[in-house]
């Protein structure tokens, strides 16, 4: 990991290859989230466990900050690795109305923090529920 985050080192684009990695897509992972809460990826009580766990994400820098409203609650789950900045969240909003966001991204480095890159994450989560709101 260490080789992978130091951005002063060449790092091979196969680290990266979704055919010699685990991988999966976004639309995997909306199905997985889909099926969470509708309790269909594990039992009842296990399904709450995750949604629970989801609750109560210390990181809100990224997608929670495109929704930064008391009566928003949002379940959410990061994953980075090296420039690979990923965030899969379940939005819920006044009224219970949920809407999954994921969001895959690749930054120009590995830096722990880029606040501009995380901010964008927020950004077009924040876009993509207001176009599926729209919808409605």
């Amino acid at each position: 990991m260490a080789h992978i985050a130091d951005n002063d080192r060449a790092v091979s684009p196969s680290v990266y290859n979704p055919a010699w990695v685990a991988s999966t897509t976004p639309a995997e992972m909306a199905r997985l989230l889909r099926a969470v809460w509708t309790d269909e990826a594990a039992s009842p009580d296990g399904c709450a466990f995750i949604r629970r766990t989801m609750g109560l994400q210390p990181w809100q820098h990224r997608l929670a900050a495109g929704f930064p409203y008391d009566d928003v609650a949002v379940y959410g789950k990061t994953g980075t690795f090296g420039v690979m900045r990923h965030e899969v969240e379940v939005v819920n909003l006044a009224g219970n109305h949920a809407y999954t966001a994921v969001d895959f991204t690749q930054a120009a480095r590995a830096d722990r923090r880029l606040p501009r890159a995380d901010a964008v994450i927020g950004a077009a989560a924040r876009r993509a529920v207001e176009y599926l709101r729209g919808r409605e």
